[in-house]
């Protein structure tokens, strides 16, 4: 019988989260990269984090394919308004996000309507987000983007018993601290590792 972190929705053992899970995300380097986890780590919990409203990469960096599955330009980080994160272009559910999810056995998550600083949303907002992220996806699990939560953010999801996964919690990115099977939580974005740099984590 499989063990359960007390309080939480998540097996008891090693966690890999992947966020910016979007339909700009390429299909093949994801059902790769589970392929690759799950030939070696069978038992190892791998968390899934839908972002639904993205922009059109292909026309913010044209022809750049190491950018093509990121879910926001990152000169956006550079802006003083967090509003410019409002202007999204696509909005889905990948049409293969329940399929993938099943075969490779993951755990599905809502990243937020939009992959903005929910800090700098009024709770209202924050509201509308989070729940109806969390609908769309199915999902009763809310991974905040950037990792940047408040006490609205806590406040939501006890009101909705939706659980809150936080930084503090001993998260690490997995560009800087080598995976192993270690009962640890390890987070990683596949567009931070274009082309086959990406399957070096685990070959």
């Amino acid at each position: 019988m499989q063990e359960f972190i007390k309080g939480t929705f998540f097996p008891e053992g090693t966690l890999l989260r992947i966020d910016d899970v979007s339909v700009n995300l390429d299909l093949d380097r994801l059902t790769k990269f589970l392929e690759l986890i799950r030939l070696k780590y069978q038992k190892v919990t791998i968390l899934l984090a839908v972002s639904p409203m993205v922009f059109n990469m292909d026309k913010w960096e044209p022809n750049n394919e190491s950018t093509r599955e990121r879910v926001f330009p990152a000169i956006l980080n550079a802006m003083s308004d967090h509003r410019v994160y409002f202007n999204v272009e696509k909005i889905g559910i990948p049409v293969w996000l329940n399929d993938v999810a099943e075969k490779y056995e993951c755990i599905l998550a809502t990243h937020g309507l939009i992959h903005v600083d929910h800090r700098l949303l009024t709770k209202d907002l924050q509201e509308l987000s989070v729940i109806s992220s969390a609908s769309l996806v199915s999902t009763r699990i809310f991974v905040p983007p950037f990792n940047k939560y408040n006490d609205d953010t806590v406040a939501i999801c006890n009101k909705n018993k939706i659980e809150l996964v936080r930084w503090e919690d001993g998260w690490t990115h997995l560009g800087y601290h080598p995976f192993s099977d270690n009962g640890k939580k390890y987070y990683v974005h596949l567009h931070d590792y274009p082309g086959e740099k990406l399957f070096s984590f685990f070959q």
